[in-house]
């Protein structure tokens, strides 16, 4: 191995974590129902898929009819995303059991939706 080719491996080694740690998830929501959504999440390395449901009391003590269902699903996928890797993310879960996990979740999205509808 040449001098440039070990050292372009040692740079590839500590730039790429970088380079894609700081690489904002895709995050595309379908509705599959009223009530029920399939979320992918994708980065430069891997693809996740969910199935989210949501009931429309939560739906509407949550987001209060600020922004449509899917845009609270996407959102709260943003904020799951702040705050664990997306394998983490359980494959199939009711919306509001993300307060069970994080207890600021329902506060901080409400705050989040009255700021950016």
């Amino acid at each position: 191995m040449t001098r440039e080719a070990a050292l372009l491996g040692w740079a590839r080694g500590w730039i790429e974590p970088l380079i894609t740690r700081h690489v904002t998830p895709r995050i595309d929501v379908e509705t599959v129902s009223p009530e029920e959504f399939q979320v992918r999440v994708a980065d430069a390395k891997s693809e996740r898929s969910y199935r989210v449901t949501l009931k429309k009391p939560d739906y509407h003590r949550i987001a209060a009819g600020t922004v449509e269902p899917a845009e609270l699903v996407r959102r709260s996928f943003e904020f799951l995303l702040e705050n664990e890797p997306k394998e983490s993310i359980l494959a199939r879960f009711d919306l509001p059991i993300i307060g069970r996990y994080f207890p600021q979740y329902e506060r901080e999205m409400k705050r989040r939706l009255t700021e950016k509808s």
